[in-house]
């Protein structure tokens, strides 16, 4: 996992948002740590993929709904969906 945690990293930090989405998703896989949901819904949103993005956060709450950033990440989710004109789709 902190293999493809580090390719994530240096593909975010690089600009290549799905490159790194991807290696977060592979990390994620190989351990289920809800960050890792977060750092590939961020990625996804660095990408322009709103609809991915906000998939993922779901996906974070659902693994860590008592996360300290939960209901910041809630407003987030509705600001993209609002945004995208998909806020009737709420979660």
């Amino acid at each position: 996992a902190q293999s493809a945690f580090d390719r994530a990293r240096a593909a975010y930090d690089a600009g290549s948002f799905k490159e790194a989405a991807s290696a977060f998703a592979e990390a994620y896989e190989q351990k289920p740590f809800p960050q890792f949901l977060y750092n590939k819904a961020a990625a996804y949103e660095k990408a322009g993929d709103s609809t991915r993005a906000v998939q993922n956060y779901q996906l974070y709450l659902s693994m860590a709904p008592d996360a300290k950033d939960a209901d910041k990440v809630r407003r987030h989710i509705h600001t993209l969906l609002k945004a995208t004109g998909n806020d009737l789709m709420q979660p």
